[in-house]
């Protein structure tokens, strides 16, 4: 995954992976430029094949809620104002992806 996401360095972005932050680790964290949003991604693997796709979409809901129990937005910098936070749960070929804004403008860290 953090293969896919090296060229977003040349574009301003500083990537940090399994780094401490809030109260836990963040899979990936893509410190933005000025003016751009941060990206939380928390990834989920779900075993080989999920029972269904409820399986996945609760998987990937999962990950989005850990971002937001483990406070994984203070570790972001002082000028972002936004993020966006990306639960992702995969099995094999298989994969759900829960998305969610936050404005970071009115929250204190």
């Amino acid at each position: 995954m953090l293969g896919v996401l090296i060229p977003l360095r040349s574009r301003g972005y500083r990537i940090d992976s399994n780094l401490e932050t809030g109260h836990g680790r963040a899979d990936i964290i893509l410190h933005p430029p000025v003016g751009k949003p941060a990206v939380i991604l928390e990834l989920k693997a779900s075993g080989d094949k999920p029972q269904s796709n409820d399986d996945l979409a609760s998987c990937a809901e999962q990950a989005l809620q850990q971002i937001h129990q483990n406070q994984y937005i203070v570790r972001l910098d002082s000028h972002v104002r936004s993020a966006i936070l990306v639960g992702l749960a995969f099995a094999k070929k298989f994969v759900n992806v829960k998305v969610e804004g936050q404005d970071l403008k009115k929250q204190t860290k």
